[in-house]
């Protein structure tokens, strides 16, 4: 019992650990400030002009939001571009911010 308490304790710190880390001490705010500007500069670097790059701020996810008037086979591409940029887990094209049909 005493090695199932010390596990459960354990995993409880980590738990722990990781959200102060994350929301009070602000490293999640900087690791995603840093992902975003590096996929916002990577469409630039692609010639995609007019898109931008939003992510879900949580310390299990790593999606990201992008949106703009592009056509849709720029869409598809920005969406690629955005999914090799490290840290990145996931990247979705966010019809609703307005994005050209």
């Amino acid at each position: 019992m005493a090695k199932v308490w010390k596990l459960t304790l354990g995993v409880f710190a980590v738990i722990l650990l990781n959200y102060y880390c994350f929301y009070v001490r602000g490293h999640g705010e900087r690791i995603v400030n840093d992902i975003t500007a590096r996929a916002n500069q990577a469409l630039v670097n692609a010639g995609i002009i007019g898109a931008t790059v939003a992510a879900e701020v949580r310390p299990t996810r790593r999606r990201f939001h992008i949106s703009g008037p592009l056509p849709a086979d720029k869409q598809a591409e920005a969406v690629r571009i955005v999914e090799q940029v490290p840290g990145v887990a996931e990247a979705v094209w966010d019809n609703e911010a307005g994005a050209a049909q």
